[in-house]
């Protein structure tokens, strides 16, 4: 048990491996303001898994959101990478729900030696609308909002919260030029 909790509390960020190390990071939140499947308002700031794809070797990985909503991973300095889809499954008391896949397919290239920044992204889903239930599954309807907006001083927030002396505190936090994937 002690051995456990020293290992996650010495974990932290995982350190750069030289000066064109690169850290992609971002947040990304799922707002129901109007209910959630027919209960109460909900925030989803935990938990939502991001996958995002390397172009260059065609590999894959997933990512979960954790505080406020934030996520990180180290890529390849230099290297074009899609984020290109969001999901997240609930469970709220009896109630569980799945949302997602839902197609993001934002392409981006990673700058070598910076922490490169994908922005806030807040999707807010309004206006709930039950449109049909067979036994004990339900399926809604939302209209959906996206905001997309910059706040770079929540990254050097994020990971100084994760590691107050990591060295990825010394880099430039470059926000990403996002572009639609050629796939999409």
């Amino acid at each position: 048990m002690c051995t456990a909790v020293l290992l996650t509390a010495c974990a932290g960020m995982p350190e750069p491996q030289g000066s064109s190390s690169s850290l992609v990071v971002g947040r990304f939140v799922v707002d129901f303001p109007d209910g959630f499947f027919g209960q109460s308002a909900t925030t989803l700031e935990n938990h939502v898994k991001l996958a995002f794809r390397d172009s260059a070797d065609d590999n894959r990985l997933e990512v979960f959101t954790q505080k406020r909503g934030y996520y990180y991973f180290v890529a390849e300095p230099g290297d074009t990478y899609v984020l290109e889809t969001w999901s997240a499954s609930v469970n709220r008391g009896n109630h569980r729900g799945s949302l997602g896949p839902g197609k993001i397919g934002w392409r981006f290239k990673v700058e070598p030696g910076k922490v490169v920044y994908l922005g806030d992204v807040m999707l807010t889903f309004r206006s709930p609308n039950k449109s049909s239930q067979v036994g004990r599954s339900s399926e809604w309807g939302y209209d959906i909002d996206v905001d997309v907006s910059l706040k770079p001083a929540g990254v050097k927030e994020f990971v100084s919260e994760l590691d107050a002396e990591s060295p990825w505190l010394a880099f430039e936090v470059s926000p990403a030029k996002l572009m639609r994937s050629e796939a999409e």
